[in-house]
């Protein structure tokens, strides 16, 4: 092989490279997306529906967890099939008090008595993002 054939194959290699990267993340201005998490400057939105198994009472409860440097502001849950009665507490109670903190302070947050598998599920799914998030950041 000579050289010039080299370099042919090596260019179309890396533009192959490039497309498969490409088409894994969605990329606009200074965001993007791999499905799993949306970054948006320097705030990170993680949708643990992949990433996490952690069950409630009833099934899975997932989140979307937002991070910035390090610092959790805001927790969303997604549908989910937990009694609303009591996930609405652990709603209100305590997916609201996760804002402000740091992903190692999680713990400071107690659970809601009679929504005790939900409250974990909720933590499991925090950490979950956290995990992703320092892995990909």
């Amino acid at each position: 092989m000579n050289k010039k054939t080299i370099i042919k194959i090596s260019a179309v290699i890396v533009v192959v490279v490039i497309a498969c990267v490409w088409s894994v993340m969605t990329i606009k201005g200074d965001s993007y997306s791999d499905g799993v998490m949306t970054v948006k400057g320097k705030t990170y939105e993680i949708n643990t529906s992949s990433i996490c198994d952690a069950k409630g009472f009833r099934g899975k409860t997932p989140l979307i967890v937002t991070i910035r440097s390090g610092v959790i502001t805001k927790v969303t849950a997604l549908p989910n099939d937990e009694t609303p009665s009591y996930f609405d507490q652990v709603a209100k109670k305590m997916i609201n008090g996760l804002s402000g903190l740091k992903v190692t302070e999680i713990e400071k947050v107690d659970g809601i008595s009679g929504a005790t598998f939900s409250s974990r599920a909720v933590m499991k799914n925090v950490q979950a993002a956290y995990d992703y998030y320092e892995g990909h950041k």
